[in-house]
């Protein structure tokens, strides 16, 4: 998987607490969202996973070109079988996960089969989260806006209160496209705060909001 909106969104606007230590990236294709929180949140050591061997090895040698190579271990392993050996190990949890039901034509299209929700419901994904973090820790994810009361659902079920949410739209006219989610695993009921964010006031003429967020991982924005 490439740089995409949804990434760059996510990695701008994840919530880490401020005694955060470590942060598991969940499907990290390229590392983007990985690289997007070592440059933001210097104390952060992260762990970034992918099951697809090819994007693993693209992480690495991105990670390694970086200046956080020192901050970020990448690590070829599927989720699932992955995450029972790591239990409360993060303060922190990202993703952004697969979301199409439909098998691609190619099963061997990579960036198809990274997309697949089959592979990894939301369920399943919000499971291993819970599992592998502390009491406290948060959950941020970016989910298409008809399957955010399927994760709203799971995070319930599973210990987690949600603390903030962002509706993303491409233009202030249409309807919203994404939502970004920050859950907490904790018992305490949160205030819950709502963000709106536009992307586009028309054709690659950008919204001075969706700007600030996202500059400063663009070299020319």
């Amino acid at each position: 998987m490439k740089v995409g909106t949804d990434g760059v969104l996510l990695g701008a606007w994840a919530a880490v607490h401020s005694n955060a230590s470590k942060a598991l990236d969940i499907g990290t294709g390229s590392g983007l969202i990985a690289l997007q929180l070592a440059q933001r949140f210097e104390g952060l050591d992260l762990t970034a996973i992918d099951r697809d061997p090819d994007a693993a090895l693209q992480a690495k040698a991105n990670v390694n070109d970086s200046v956080f190579a020192d901050r970020i271990k990448v690590i070829e392993a599927d989720l699932l079988t992955w995450y029972e050996a790591h239990e409360a190990c993060f303060d922190v949890v990202v993703t952004n996960p697969p979301f199409f039901d439909e098998l691609p034509l190619d099963h061997h299209d990579s960036r198809h089969l990274a997309r697949q929700s089959a592979y990894l419901p939301l369920e399943s994904l919000v499971r291993a989260a819970a599992y592998v973090l502390r009491d406290g820790g948060s959950l941020s994810l970016i989910v298409p806006f008809d399957r955010a009361e399927t994760l709203r659902q799971a995070a319930d079920q599973l210990g987690f209160q949600l603390r903030r949410y962002c509706l993303v739209k491409g233009r202030k006219e249409t309807q919203v496209r994404r939502v970004l989610f920050d859950w907490v695993k904790t018992e305490k009921p949160l205030i819950v705060h709502r963000e709106e964010l536009v992307l586009e006031l028309d054709r690659n003429l950008y919204t001075e909001e969706y700007r600030a967020l996202t500059a400063p991982f663009y070299l020319n924005f």
